[in-house]
């Protein structure tokens, strides 16, 4: 076996021992060196090269929001193709195989540049077969305190029909998700027409009432940001935002589950509101994922880690962004609320697939068939939640990126 920058090894065989997410009993699973699974049996007595009966066999991820991690930073002008490359190997390093790059709010023109560049390095079918698409976080949301979040108020706009388009065109088409604030003028018109084309919109960073909410979803809007965070800090008992976005059917929605964004008990309201098939995951990390804590500049603001992980604009209580890697919100979930640690892994996998009309493939190793999958430590490991091994595409990633992340939570 021998190592490669950014945790990919090229292998000749390897074995795997685990406990199949939802099953109770160890397997043994050999990959051979063209990606194909050689065998599956029950755990032996041997040592294998990783795993054991307590490690989790589980599916590889797809995360809807990702701003950065480990110093890189999706928002910054001066990022290179080499640093985004670097990028999508720490996420297959995480076990998140497919993720979108999120673009924030900033200025139109900045926008469309950064759009553009990402577009032109998706075009590697590489880098392609990882990423869907772009989510367009902004600048279509609301301008109030509170709601805008850590998006800067000088850049957040109406939403516009021709002010998208021209982001498209930039993105050569690969904005796939959109998240913006049904109550702003023009909103319920752009939703129309986005709805028109493989567009998931998402409502996010608003304080609509629920008339708003409602004449939404009608125009085609399918899922909602993060909820419970980008909104008010302070709201009506009765009437406010949360309650309809909760309780509509219609409606899916992404909660960022890293034990600040929300308390455990929101997390286990929204779950039994939605059920476990209409929660998707995220982790909504910049590029402080993995760093030490410490003061920062980030989205044009000075903002603080603090040693648990929490990243706040400084001298605030106000969240921007998380440290969070995707595997570790499957633990936290699976953990301190009532949903199974396979849902988890769905809520974290196929959900966000399908939302996105994109077809998934099973993860669960079968002999002959291609791998797939990721090997985990045990689950009370909570926030060391994150792979041993990566297996996909044919390639293994191994622990290193995730030796070199900054261990911020022993709970």
């Amino acid at each position: 076996m021998t190592g490669h920058p950014g945790g990919i090894c090229m292998i000749k065989r390897i074995e795997l021992r685990g406990c199949e997410a939802g099953k109770e009993e160890a397997v043994d699973v050999v990959v051979r060196d063209d990606g194909k699974v050689e065998s599956v049996t029950p755990a032996g007595r041997h040592a294998p090269d990783f795993g054991s009966e307590a490690h989790v066999l589980g599916p590889t991820l797809f995360d809807m929001q990702v701003n950065g991690a480990l110093g890189v930073d999706l928002q910054d002008p001066a990022l290179t193709e080499e640093r985004f490359r670097f990028l999508n190997t720490v996420m297959q390093c995480v076990g998140v195989e497919r993720w979108m790059p999120t673009l924030i709010t900033d200025s139109i023109d900045a926008l469309e540049e950064k759009c553009h560049r990402l577009a032109q390095w998706m075009e590697d079918p590489e880098i392609a077969s990882h990423i869907p698409g772009i989510h367009l976080e902004g600048p279509f949301i609301s301008p109030a305190d509170g709601p805008r979040g850590a998006h800067p108020a000088r850049h957040v706009q109406r939403p516009d029909i021709k002010i998208f388009d021209r982001l498209q065109r930039a993105a050569k088409r690969k904005i796939r998700m959109i998240t913006l604030a049904p109550e702003q003028p023009g909103a319920l018109q752009l939703i129309r027409h986005l709805s028109q084309s493989v567009m998931l919109v998402s409502l996010g960073h608003h304080a609509a009432n629920e008339k708003a909410i409602f004449d939404a979803v009608e125009a085609g809007a399918a899922m909602c940001t993060h909820l419970g965070n980008g909104m008010s800090p302070m709201i009506h008992r009765h009437y406010n935002p949360l309650w309809l976005q909760m309780i509509h059917d219609d409606l899916a929605a992404s909660v960022i589950a890293d034990l600040e964004h929300l308390p455990i008990s929101m997390l286990e309201a929204i779950l039994r509101c939605k059920g476990e098939g209409s929660i998707v995951l995220v982790s909504d990390s910049v590029f402080l994922a993995g760093m030490k804590p410490g003061k920062y500049r980030l989205f044009d603001a000075d903002v603080e880690m603090k040693e648990s992980g929490r990243i706040c604009l400084s001298g605030t209580d106000l969240l921007a962004g998380s440290s969070l890697f995707l595997p570790q919100a499957v633990a936290y979930m699976a953990t301190f609320t009532s949903m199974s640690l396979e849902d988890a892994f769905a809520a974290a996998s196929t959900v966000p697939a399908q939302l996105l009309g994109i077809r998934t493939r099973r993860w669960r190793p079968r002999t002959g068939a291609n791998a797939g999958f990721a090997l985990y430590p045990p689950l009370e490991y909570r926030a060391r939640f994150l792979p041993i091994v990566t297996v996909t595409g044919g390639k293994i990633y191994t622990p290193s990126i995730r030796d070199i992340t900054h261990d911020f939570r022993n709970n």
